[in-house]
């Protein structure tokens, strides 16, 4: 409920972007069908019908047998008498599996492939819909180009549409980042309901993804404490080198402290992390449609050799 009360002041008529909701909604929901119909009738499998499938069998679980859903959900005992539909999330990763069950009561209450995907379609556009007003309202930018950045450029619309994870996290990002946007540069006290969405947005990011999780949180954490030297010393505003100094010093030590988010940030595991995914990724792939990155193969220093080579190729 409080929810939705935060949402009906979202779009009031006010908002600087408005002329564009309609166009731009329409659009991300038009996607989000888009995207379910490729996995449903191109690829057959995949992401999307792996999790409503497994969305599904929790939903008729919830209905038939209300204690054994209850110890599959928060138990994660999916052995229970032999239950072999579920007996394969027993190999998916921690991430995949939070994932299910956050859409699991959305499976429970509609139990239907195209209007999930379509909910969680709109859940992205409302993050990036609030973030999107909140730069152009703070910032002398133009509203075109922020409506093509973040509501309207290809692969954000259309790869944040539908069953994905990605679906949640842009939609998080844009709310977490939107408050973080409204306190510091507007200088507002945040509302309860704001802390409790930023909180819950933070939160299902780190369960998300968490390497996304760090990099938003230091980038937030070195722009406060950054503003508040440059505050604290108003000299440094005639020094743009110094103001930079100050950034990067502060984003360097955050950074070579990230281990405490998760062992796999740390600079000692970062390497081997990045490696095990790039081998699995290019066993799972059978060397079809693949480019290797001949340098990180063979060391540490090679990540970095190789980094403009995978920036470009994506």
């Amino acid at each position: 409920m409080l929810f939705y009360l935060y949402v009906q002041k979202l779009f009031e008529k006010d908002k600087p972007l408005y002329s564009w909701f309609y166009t731009t909604l329409v659009i991300k929901v038009l996607s989000g069908l888009a995207v379910g119909a490729l996995y449903l009738y191109y690829y057959k499998v995949g992401d999307i019908t792996d999790t409503y499938n497994c969305v599904s069998r929790f939903a008729v679980l919830f209905y038939s047998d209300n204690h054994k859903f209850m110890q599959m959900y928060f138990h994660n005992e999916f052995m229970e008498n032999n239950e072999l539909l579920f007996q394969e999330m027993l190999t998916y990763s921690p991430r995949q599996l939070f994932f299910i069950k956050l859409i699991v009561p959305l499976g429970i209450l509609i139990d239907n492939y195209w209007m999930i995907n379509v909910y969680c379609s709109v859940f992205a556009f409302m993050g990036l819909w609030n973030l999107s007003n909140r730069i152009v309202s703070i910032f002398s930018i133009s509203k075109t180009a922020v409506v093509i950045s973040f509501l309207l450029f290809p692969s954000i619309v259309f790869w944040s549409s539908g069953m994905v994870k990605e679906a949640i996290l842009l939609g998080c990002i844009g709310f977490s980042m939107s408050f973080y946007l409204k306190w510091v540069y507007e200088k507002r006290r945040p509302e309860m309901i704001e802390l409790i969405i930023f909180i819950v947005a933070l939160w299902l990011i780190w369960n998300l993804k968490y390497y996304v999780f760090a990099i938003l949180f230091f980038l937030m954490i070195t722009h406060f404490v950054h503003r508040m030297v440059v505050y604290s010393f108003p000299w440094l505003k005639e020094y743009r080198i110094h103001k930079i100094v100050v950034y990067y010093l502060v984003l360097a030590n955050l950074g070579l402290s990230a281990g405490w988010i998760n062992p796999n940030l740390s600079i000692d595991n970062l390497y081997q992390a990045l490696h095990i995914n790039y081998v699995d990724t290019i066993t799972l792939s059978n060397n079809h449609n693949i480019f290797h990155l001949e340098h990180f193969e063979k060391s540490e220093w090679g990540m970095i050799l190789d980094l403009p080579k995978a920036i470009i190729y994506g």
